[in-house]
């Protein structure tokens, strides 16, 4: 069952924190998305997967697309998925491939938005590897216009890498800059309120780029867009450690933040 997940700010320093929280109101966290395994197996069998699933990437970046990029991409979703979710398997190996299921996905469809959303943070939180995450979205932003829908959304995964592990302030105002001008040109009125705060935010991080409440801002928009349980209970400890109050009830999260940066 879906998890109802809010988050509600009460005393910001300036509007644009509300981000995704106040203006989504309602965000679908997938409890049970991921799939887990029935059994532990020995750490021999847990790095010989490892190895499988390194050959099929091998394989799907030599594959020509023969038209069906999607398709492709869809089926290594999938993969992606499975080796996401096997919790006791990425204990003992890691998730260094992550980065590798990025490329491999955006290659063969980088107009598949909703992916992005999951192996950003895998790339970025679980396998370190943000710089190689922000290069994937930058390809894949040269295929991405402001129609496709939720296609701003890259430029806020690209604009929270670049804040909170790059320290490329600069470049992450543009993105934000940049997603709120691709939230504007979208119909629905998630997007159009959207749009609005992502400006804020830029406007912002023109002055404050090593602003607390900037980086919470950014940690908010992470747990808004969360897909699994282990992003949501990182987003939140970094927002507290920020000195962000996180209220837990059942299943609401609300959030404030003192005004005093």
């Amino acid at each position: 069952m879906a998890t109802i997940f809010r988050n509600s700010f009460s005393k910001l320093f300036f509007p644009a924190l509300l981000i995704v929280g106040s203006a989504t109101g309602i965000t679908y966290l997938q409890d049970q998305t991921i799939p887990r395994t029935q059994a532990a197996l020995t750490t021999k069998q847990y790095q010989q997967s490892q190895k499988e699933q390194q050959v099929f990437l091998d394989l799907m970046t030599r594959t020509p697309n023969l038209g069906l990029g999607n398709v492709f991409a869809n089926w290594i979703f999938l993969n992606f998925v499975q080796y996401f979710g096997d919790t006791a398997a990425r204990n003992q190996t890691g998730y260094e491939l992550s980065s590798e299921y990025f490329r491999a996905i955006v290659e063969r469809d980088p107009r598949f938005v909703m992916a992005y959303s999951l192996l950003d943070p895998a790339t970025t939180l679980f396998a370190g590897q943000a710089a190689e995450s922000v290069e994937v979205m930058t390809q894949g932003l040269k295929s991405l216009t402001p129609e496709i829908k939720d296609a701003y959304l890259v430029w806020t995964y690209k604009g929270i890498d670049e804040l909170l592990f790059l320290g490329k302030g600069k470049q992450a105002q543009e993105s934000y800059k940049t997603a709120a001008q691709w939230a504007l040109e979208q119909e629905d009125e998630m997007s159009r309120v959207l749009g609005p705060r992502f400006a804020e935010m830029a406007e912002f991080l023109k002055e404050n780029k090593n602003s607390k409440q900037a980086e919470a801002g950014s940690w908010l928009m992470v747990l808004s867009n969360a897909k699994d349980k282990k992003t949501v209970q990182i987003a939140i400890d970094k927002i507290r450690a920020l000195g962000g109050q996180v209220i837990i009830e059942g299943n609401r999260v609300s959030v404030n933040f003192p005004k005093k940066d």
